[in-house]
């Protein structure tokens, strides 16, 4: 009998395996540093504005753990959330209080360091799994799955959030990579003990991040039944066995026990645990073994690689495989156990998603329904996945240099070969996708561009109806991260009267100033012909469109009544234009305040900052009785910035109160711009340098 005729055994993989050193190390290093360069230039993507819904609900449940603020329903709904991510956003909200005092903290006060601390979880994962693919296939293992998990746009994406799953991939990593750690030395078994409780710890930290990631301790089972057969066959590695199995036991009976009895995990009452208890375990049972519903969660799970390339590479590695087996006596360079471990890890998850989620038959290509997609729930599987995928890899490698060998092309590299195609392959979509989720991520969200124009502009008279949509959180301080000095109120439209029922004025009478909605919102309304008269009679007072370069819907913001008096014909300098004023009255008395708001548009960009005035003049010639001058716009909004001629510009309430010892008469209230720093006033077509009011003044009532 040939060697070739004997049958093939896997040997017992080396207690120690060799560390990566020189270029190998360095091409790692290289991909941990790509992978947190691009995790920290995508974590503040559009803050203040928060795009994600779950990371309020942490802010504030954390809030409200701490005592320092009555959160309604949140505390309710989220009843038994597991805690440990709630722990963790809670000292993270105290070191921020703490390093930046100030009387009030903003929703992105608190996102930011969140979103950091995800981002640099993110990096440890990265390194995490390529010390995984490392310990299952060698180099070109770790490298492909380091490459997944560093470079994915959407594992990007995910692993940036402030909510727990960021570190949900941490600690599966960690438990995933310390039961295979332990695994090889099982011809040790004294020496599993410590990896293994380390595996266990990891898990439970993930479980208590997230309760349905309790399928991560199904590798630690396995390895820890690996233990104690060959501890069995060693009475000298018994003793040590058994205290570590003590240890074990004791801390997994003190943190389900916790759980249990003492945090009352049982009562979790999110929108999940409510769907098991309507429906019953039955129904569980049943989604859980649904083919459909499992092969969509699979198809998630391996969408961040490519279903195509990894179908390609692992249809490859098998075979190369299943060659290097039969026609070689040398051992193939994945071992077979940990790879069968890490797809019983891969099929409990996708069974355990399917029991509570089902991701859909279609993958999301737009990019806002890839951030509110759920594949987050499966990224845990994605990182065995990735590993698999690598060890598919480094078996073509393995193949190839056996070709290289007879052929005598030993000069050839096949690891790097191989490594350099599937690199060139996965970058091939994924470097683009990131190229364009970067330059998205810089840019402002049109919902934050319409709460800091509204925040300058809108003076508050009144609250803002919104559709449940798009921009519904926009002046929501805790859901949507609103920052500005002005409380907006806000009212939903579906609370409202119909708009084909009602005028602008029951709105107005309502208290409702304001009605902001999204471009596709109000072409909905204008292609309905019992709606479209609605918004010609609104007054339309901004749109901020959506653009290249900015991020979010074009939005609409109108007013519910114009100004009381219109003006026509008073255009400064062919520059600046007031359209109409409000006043309080036209007829007062001797020491009597007047109120006056003016109502501009600009032509073009002015060619200054501008100062108004207003002048109170008598009929005949003569000084200013009153006076009062200030800037034309709000607070803030300097004329250099008027630069839509679309906008409606509401200046502020400019205030006159009229001396005592004013004769009765007519007056002219002379309303014009002028330069500050030269005093040269602006011309209206006439060669005037004032728009004119006339005003009666009565005497004093006695």
């Amino acid at each position: 009998m040939t060697h070739l005729d004997q049958p093939y055994r896997t040997p017992h993989p080396p207690l120690e395996l060799p560390r990566p050193r020189g270029r190998v190390l360095l091409s790692f290093v290289i991909l941990v540093l790509i992978a947190g360069t691009l995790r920290i230039a995508a974590f503040p993507r559009y803050l203040p504005y928060s795009d994600h819904w779950d990371e309020p609900s942490m802010v504030l449940l954390a809030r409200d753990w701490r005592g320092v603020e009555d959160i309604a329903f949140i505390p309710d709904w989220l009843n038994g959330y597991p805690p440990l991510y709630i722990w963790f956003n809670m000292g993270v909200q105290q070191a921020v209080e703490s390093l930046t005092p100030q009387p009030w903290y903003f929703l992105s006060d608190y996102l930011y360091p969140l979103r950091l601390l995800a981002a640099l979880s993110g990096i440890a994962t990265t390194a995490l799994v390529i010390w995984l693919g490392w310990q299952v296939g060698g180099s070109v293992a770790a490298w492909c799955a380091g490459l997944v998990w560093g470079l994915s746009p959407i594992i990007i994406e995910h692993g940036n959030f402030a909510i727990p799953d960021p570190f949900v991939y941490l600690a599966c990593a960690l438990s995933l990579s310390l039961a295979l750690y332990a695994l090889r030395r099982r011809v040790m078994p004294a020496k599993m003990g410590l990896p293994l409780l380390g595996s266990l710890l990891a898990g439970i930290a993930a479980v208590y991040f997230k309760y349905t990631a309790f399928y991560v301790l199904i590798p630690w089972g396995i390895t820890l039944i690996v233990m104690v057969i060959q501890g069995l066959k060693r009475p000298v590695a018994r003793r040590a066995m058994a205290a570590w199995l003590i240890v074990d036991g004791l801390t997994i009976a003190i943190t389900a026990g916790y759980l249990i009895f003492g945090y009352d995990a049982l009562t979790l009452s999110n929108n999940e645990a409510a769907r098991v208890r309507s429906t019953g375990l039955a129904s569980v049972v049943q989604a859980l073994l649904d083919p459909q519903r499992n092969l969509n969660n699979l198809v998630h799970t391996i969408w961040p690689i490519g279903i195509a390339l990894f179908i390609t590479v692992l249809a490859l590695g098998g075979l190369a495989y299943l060659l290097r087996r039969r026609t070689r006596h040398q051992p193939p360079p994945v071992q077979i156990l940990p790879v069968v471990m890490l797809l019983i890890y891969v099929v409990a998850g996708v069974l355990t998603t399917s029991s509570f989620f089902d991701l859909g038959r279609t993958l999301p290509a737009d990019p806002q329904r890839i951030t509110q997609s759920f594949v987050r729930h499966v990224l845990p599987v994605t990182l065995a996945l990735a590993v698999i995928w690598g060890a598919g890899a480094a078996q073509i490698a393995a193949g190839l240099r056996a070709v290289f060998a007879t052929r005598q092309h030993q000069a050839v590299n096949a690891s790097l070969l191989v490594g350099a195609a599937v690199t060139a392959l996965f970058c091939m979509t994924a470097v683009p996708a990131i190229a364009r989720n970067l330059q998205s991520y810089r840019l402002p969200d049109t919902r934050v561009l319409l709460w800091q124009w509204a925040d300058t502009n809108l003076p508050l008279d009144g609250d803002i109806a919104l559709e449940r949509g798009a921009i519904e959180n926009t002046w929501n301080r805790y859901w949507g991260g609103y920052d500005g000095q002005k409380a907006f109120q806000w009212w939903y439209t579906d609370t409202l009267p119909a708009f084909d029922t009602i005028q602008p004025e029951t709105l107005r009478d309502s208290g409702i100033a304001y009605l902001a909605l999204t471009d596709d919102e109000l072409t909905l309304y204008e292609d309905e012909p019992a709606t479209a008269h609605f918004w010609d009679r609104l007054t339309l007072l901004k749109h901020i469109p959506a653009s290249r370069s900015t991020h979010g819907p074009g939005v609409y913001i109108y007013r519910t009544f114009p100004p009381e008096q219109p003006v026509e014909a008073a255009t400064f300098d062919e520059q600046i234009g007031l359209v109409g004023y409000d006043i309080n009255d036209t007829a007062l008395a001797a020491g009597a305040t007047l109120r006056i708001r003016p109502y501009w548009r600009t032509l073009e960009t002015p060619a200054t900052n501008y100062s108004m005035f207003i002048h109170l003049l008598p009929a005949d010639v003569g000084d200013s009785a009153a006076q009062y001058d200030g800037n034309p716009g709000q607070d803030g909004r300097l004329t250099l910035q008027w630069d839509d001629p679309e906008e409606l510009i509401i200046g502020p309430w400019a205030e006159i109160t009229l001396p005592e010892n004013l004769s009765p008469g007519t007056y002219s209230l002379a309303v014009g711009l002028y330069d500050f720093a030269t005093g040269q006033r602006l011309l209206l077509a006439n060669g005037a340098d004032s728009w004119r009011l006339p005003i009666t003044i009565t005497a004093v009532a006695t």
